[in-house]
């Protein structure tokens, strides 16, 4: 009898289940207990995954998708092909490289171009292939958890439009994360001075404010502090995020291990404070356990023996005995430290910590000053306070919620947003927001629209689709040219015209897209 194929394998399974021993021994209890459903959405991405095809022309598929029989164009059987494109890594952009085989997306790596990658990618960037197959994904348009069509969502903005523009933008409100699109930013700047009544706000639940607060106390505008680690003989770390998830953390954790090998010359000396275990804890030469209250009263003491010169014994409280050590070792590697404070700490920690690295004399050296890489920054949590005001109180008629979940978990808001007369929510992901708003639209996945995002220093990317859009869904830019014009517009026509004055001809256009990067965009540090 011939050995039975995969495809033949996987059916004996799921007709008869007690054959999974004998077809697949290490999965037996898997494919008979209570995580057959978990197996069963697996295999389903799987077999996306491996029988997809992708990337040709719209006009060749209804559905997005080019047969497996049509080639789609510039593949050679068993040789891959790479395209660059950008995802995000800790609110900022991240180079990234997507490998095809045979017109599909199946690997991703990072892009060695990128000062925001250096050929180096995160795990979130890995998924990113996953979330593309992912069979949970949102596949059509919902009004009232009931399917609707296109044709009645456009109807419904028409009609929006038209009552909206009358009143010059009252009542409208825009739900958004940090913004780090110049395409999509200009796109809300254009609606906003069309419609000046309307209000844009920019929330993220894991958002960044207090140190964005701090930067304001201590220097009147958000700047960020991009350290060079490489350069940086001290690092102390205070409830420090560094290399696990602040903006630019994969090159800086690239950065910081090429210290750490002692072939290479001198090592540097980390210290890491903490309440929570952290990757630059696990790193660190002194890795020091300290409760909120305990590590309060270090940074008092530290701070006073950095900007007065102060010995850790004249603190009028108990000093933690870590201070003392990592005090000598700030100050006698002065212009080669730099400190770093997580988000978890207050906005006046942050101001300390920005006093301190001026003090220790490591900008332009150990660190530099940049500006911000978001559109129009803000205070998130301000922001969706008022948000929430306005719903309250009924100034809000229409709210556009794109690619936020504010109702997971900001308590109240599912409440404020029933009572809204017209709220359309798009995400790629029928997510829990998506389930309490009047309309839900599916919303392209990254590898599914152009777009352009910036890194930490500033570096824009564009953004190429890697395929076409599996479930028809619309990127935001779409959404807002529906409002804006009445008309969906092309998203590869509108980054095209962001870069039109930096990126003139084809030939630097497609260079762009080639490298990954579009050159001259990377921020000047401030003086």
């Amino acid at each position: 009898m011939p050995p039975l194929t995969p495809a033949q394998r996987w059916r004996r399974v799921l007709e008869n289940p007690d054959a999974a021993a004998e077809a697949f021994p290490s999965l037996a209890n898997a494919v008979t207990g209570p995580r057959r459903r978990g197996l069963l959405k697996l295999m389903a991405a799987s077999f996306a995954l491996g029988g997809l095809s992708g990337c040709g022309d719209p006009a060749e598929s209804d559905n997005g998708w080019v047969p497996a029989v049509e080639a789609p164009p510039g593949i050679v059987p068993g040789l891959p092909n790479r395209y660059a494109t950008a995802g995000l890594a800790g609110g900022a952009g991240l180079g990234l490289v997507v490998e095809h085989r045979m017109g599909r997306p199946v690997k991703v790596e990072g892009n060695p171009l990128h000062p925001a990658s250096l050929g180096a990618t995160d795990a979130l960037a890995q998924a990113l292939v996953l979330d593309f197959y992912d069979p949970d994904r949102a596949v059509g348009v919902l009004r009232e958890g009931q399917p609707a069509t296109p044709s009645d969502l456009l109807d419904l903005l028409v009609a929006a439009r038209a009552s909206l523009f009358a009143a010059h933008g009252a009542g409208l409100r825009i739900l958004t994360g940090a913004c780090v699109s110049p395409t999509l930013g200009a796109a809300l700047d254009a609606l906003l001075a069309r419609l000046p009544e309307a209000r844009w706000h920019q929330w993220e639940a894991d958002g960044r404010d207090a140190a964005r607060s701090g930067a304001i106390q201590a220097y009147g505008q958000p700047l960020l502090a991009v350290p060079r680690l490489d350069a940086a003989d001290v690092v102390l770390g205070l409830e420090s995020d560094l290399i696990s998830g602040a903006p630019g953390w994969v090159r800086y954790a690239r950065d910081l291990a090429g210290r750490r090998n002692p072939v290479r010359g001198p090592m540097s000396r980390i210290y890491a404070v903490e309440s929570v275990p952290s990757l630059l804890g696990s790193m660190a030469d002194h890795r020091v356990a300290a409760d909120p209250a305990a590590l309060h009263r270090g940074l008092m003491a530290l701070s006073a023996g950095v900007l007065e010169g102060t010995a850790p014994s004249d603190a009028p409280h108990d000093v933690p005995s870590w201070v003392a050590p990592a005090l000598a070792d700030l100050r006698g590697a002065k212009g080669r430290a730099f400190v770093h404070a997580g988000p978890a700490l207050p906005a006046e920690a942050h101001a300390l910590v920005h006093a301190m690295n001026e003090a220790l004399g490591g900008r332009g050296h150990a660190y530099d000053l940049f500006p911000p890489f978001e559109h129009r920054p803000e205070d998130g949590a301000a922001s969706l306070r008022a948000l929430t005001d306005d719903m309250a109180a009924g100034r809000v008629t229409v709210l556009l919620i794109l690619d936020s979940n504010p109702v997971h978990t900001v308590p109240g808001f599912a409440d404020a947003l029933r009572l809204l007369p017209l709220s359309i929510h798009a995400s790629a992901a029928p997510d829990d927001t998506a389930v309490v708003a009047g309309w839900h639209v599916p919303m392209t996945h990254a590898f599914e629209a152009w777009g352009d995002v910036r890194a930490h220093d500033g570096t824009a990317t564009v953004q190429q689709p890697q395929a076409l859009p599996l479930h028809r869904g619309r990127s935001p830019i779409d959404l807002l040219s529906l409002l804006l014009d009445g008309t969906p517009r092309n998203s590869g026509d509108a980054v095209r015209d962001t870069w039109r004055d930096r990126l003139p001809d084809d030939d630097a256009w497609f260079s762009a897209l080639a490298d990954g990067v579009v050159p001259g965009t990377a921020a000047t540090p401030v003086t």
